[in-house]
């Protein structure tokens, strides 16, 4: 990507240079909780459907709260669940898909969310700590790597890095 000069000081200007030049879309976002935000689903979706990924932490979505998810978000997304050392390999995707991961309905869990058609290549996760999706999309590949981190977790970068 080619960027004209600027002041590089202005962080503002500078991030929205890259996103006017950029086709691909990404969203971080600490959602404290996407179950008790349920009944804001219209006003989600539309925030959702303007990135071409989404990455949310702090889901608070334990193995009860799946079909409340599914039957929320199901109508939109296909719900790919991520278990702890599982990995899922090679799904062909042409709706948008939310990887999701499960841990507590009070702490922790990562979604990583694909609105584009892609290949799955793999994907997996641990402990709702963080969840990692290797994906093709177009004939480009990316990692997605949705991360909760916590003060206590303070060896869990260095642990992802060493993993793979």
């Amino acid at each position: 990507m080619h960027l004209p000069p600027a002041n590089f000081t202005d962080k503002k200007k500078l991030l929205h240079m890259m996103a006017s030049e950029s086709e691909f879309k990404v969203l971080s976002w600490n959602i404290r909780g996407l179950k008790t935000r349920l009944k804001e689903k219209a006003a989600l979706l539309a925030i959702f459907r303007k990135y071409d990924v989404v990455l949310l932490q702090e889901t608070h979505i334990g193995e009860d709260d799946k079909c409340k998810i599914t039957e929320a978000f199901g109508g939109e997304y296909d719900i790919e669940t991520l278990k702890d050392g599982e990995f899922k390999e090679q799904l062909n995707r042409e709706r948008k898909t939310m990887y999701l991961t499960f841990f507590s309905s009070s702490s922790r869990g990562v979604a990583v969310l694909i609105n584009k058609p892609h290949t799955c290549l793999e994907a997996f996760c641990e402990g709702g700590i963080y969840a990692w999706v290797h994906a093709e999309i177009g004939s480009q590949k990316y990692t997605f790597v949705s991360v909760y981190y916590h003060s206590d977790d303070d060896h869990l970068i260095c642990d992802l890095m060493f993993r793979q």
